[in-house]
């Protein structure tokens, strides 16, 4: 909050978002919609490096989990059971 104050930045909660949000014009709502689901959400984000994480199984079980690609430089990784390979 001290950010969005300090930057000019208004801040609204869920369901005022969703007010705004029904109040546009259809094309202008599926313009938006578009937008803020572009791109990867299923590929976790490193948080130390911004950038996706890759897919990877340890060397010595075969167990998969997310890696920074920065690795060795960055060692953030994140268990995954579910991940396919």
């Amino acid at each position: 909050m001290e950010f969005a104050a300090k930057h000019n930045i208004n801040l609204v909660d869920g369901a005022r978002l969703l007010t705004e949000f029904a109040g546009l014009l259809p094309e202008k709502a599926l313009a938006l919609l578009k937008l803020a689901t572009k791109g990867d959400f299923l590929t976790p984000t490193c948080p130390g490096c911004s950038i996706k994480m890759i897919s990877r199984k340890s060397t010595g079980e075969g167990r998969a989990f997310w890696g920074c690609e920065n690795y060795p430089r960055c060692k953030q990784t994140f268990s995954d059971a579910t991940l396919a390979h």
